[in-house]
């Protein structure tokens, strides 16, 4: 499989270069998952275990360094959309944790990160669907916090 580090070796580190190689590793069994028979969540719940597995989780948990999560996310669409589709969620879960998290949510990252746990993003309401602009809950500050 090719990958934006052999095309464009100029814009990438050996620290990149490794992780290509990691991904190559990784991409036959992310590729399997998508083929597993059985029903939608455990096809979820395999390729979570798979990301996890090859590491991938950590490259959207805290600084993000946006050309590794670009090389997982070709290698995810030659191999597994679901994969891709399920990589690509977790970051809007932990990123305001490691902006403006507490202690004691932020000493959970680590969790997310090696795939543990995993974070996700929810933005929905009967009326508004996922329309930002239609939602009606507010947050109100209030003496509990």
């Amino acid at each position: 499989m090719q990958l934006s580090t052999d095309d464009l070796p100029m814009m990438f580190g050996d620290a990149h270069v490794a992780l290509a190689e990691r991904l190559r590793a990784a991409a036959p069994t992310l590729e399997a998952v998508a083929h597993l028979a059985g029903d939608e969540a455990a096809r979820d719940r395999a390729a979570v275990i798979a990301l996890a597995d090859a590491g991938l989780f950590e490259l959207v948990v805290g600084k993000v360094e946006s050309r590794s999560l670009c090389l997982a996310r070709e290698m995810l669409g030659y191999v597994s959309a679901r994969a891709a589709s399920i990589l690509a969620v977790p970051g809007l879960g932990t990123h305001p944790i490691a902006l403006a998290g507490t202690d004691e949510q932020r000493a959970q990252l680590p969790a997310y990160a090696r795939g543990a746990a995993v974070a996700a993003f929810a933005l929905t309401e009967p009326e508004a669907g996922s329309d930002v602009a239609a939602i009606q809950t507010r947050a109100t500050p209030c003496p509990e916090g």
